[in-house]
């Protein structure tokens, strides 16, 4: 049985909120904000020329800098919020943390106005897949499903739109789970792990510590679904508070020799989602784009998009 799902007494109204990074889960962000009666502020470092499409759609209450983070635009602020691709060691976020002013990221501001359950899924590949085949294998059983994060559609943007019925399934990737402080996940899924964003992350210790916060708040009634066959995921089970369900092992790969279809079954197993149920999915299911994806078959030659696999270890996953 879920653990009832406790809201935060977190309120914006009236507060003074300024996101970093107009991405287009930092303008999500400011949106959200805006909605729940906070003055919304966005700080962009990038000239308003140079960022991207999602800036266009942005609501014209949003008090907007262009060109830099500074600190006369922050200083008045409640609560300033990263945006993924903002760093936590940034000279903006680390004056806000010196001077008192809560630091979250976009995942923790939404998290706290989340009233489902969360499904949560990071790794160093194959979160994508996972997360898109736990939210299709969930419809198939009849639930209300919500699909967002690092998949591309912000977790800001939709949990107004959640109930207490539904679920969130959210891909997070390393980046959105450093700047978690209160994020509890009903199921936490950890998929792998290989060297990535060693520019972003000082080392691969920093990086496994970013990707283990997925469990870090968990209580005994949630789950943590590990990878049993990744060594370093596996001693982690020994530290989890967190009722552990293990996945690609010895005894369970006879049900598929796909990693990604064990955990997906391992995951939805756990929210009383039958194997039969998961094998119709994944019978029918087309793939993910860029991620194996057959293009054409030309002079008996296939030709495969895999252009998400930016490593080896993506590859071979």
């Amino acid at each position: 049985m879920i653990d009832a799902v406790v809201m935060s007494s977190f309120d914006l109204k009236n507060k003074k909120v300024t996101v970093l990074g107009a991405a287009r889960s930092g303008v999500a962000a400011a949106h959200l904000a805006l909605r729940l009666g906070a003055t919304a502020k966005l700080s962009e470092f990038k000239k308003k020329s140079d960022v991207g499409d999602d800036i266009e759609h942005l609501n014209a209450k949003v008090i907007c800098e262009f060109g830099g983070h500074t600190q006369a635009f922050i200083e008045d602020s409640d609560y300033v919020i990263l945006s993924p691709g903002i760093r936590q060691d940034c000279s903006a976020a680390l004056w806000a943390i010196q001077n008192h002013i809560p630091v979250l990221g976009e995942i923790e501001l939404a998290y706290r106005f989340c009233p489902a359950p969360v499904i949560a899924v990071t790794g160093s590949n194959g979160k994508t897949t996972v997360s898109t085949l736990i939210a299709e294998c969930l419809k198939k059983a009849g639930r209300k499903v919500f699909l967002c994060g690092n998949i591309g559609l912000p977790f800001s943007k939709v949990v107004e739109q959640v109930t207490p019925d539904s679920y969130v399934v959210l891909e997070v990737s390393s980046f959105q789970l450093e700047s978690t402080e209160q994020f509890r996940p009903y199921v936490g899924v950890l998929l792998n792990f290989s060297e990535n964003h060693l520019d972003r992350h000082k080392d691969l210790e920093e990086y496994f510590q970013a990707k283990s916060k997925i469990f870090a708040n968990q209580k005994a009634g949630d789950f943590a679904v590990l990878n049993y066959q990744d060594q370093r995921i596996r001693k982690l089970a020994e530290k989890l508070t967190a009722q552990v369900a293990f996945f690609n092992t010895p005894e369970k790969v006879v049900l598929s020799s796909n990693p990604n279809e064990l955990a997906v079954m391992e995951a939805v197993r756990l929210l009383g989602v039958s194997p039969e149920t998961c094998h119709e999915v994944f019978g029918s299911f087309k793939g993910v784009e860029h991620r194996m994806e057959w293009v054409r078959t030309l002079d008996g030659v296939d030709y495969i998009n895999d252009s998400k696999s930016t490593t080896a270890e993506a590859t071979r996953w």
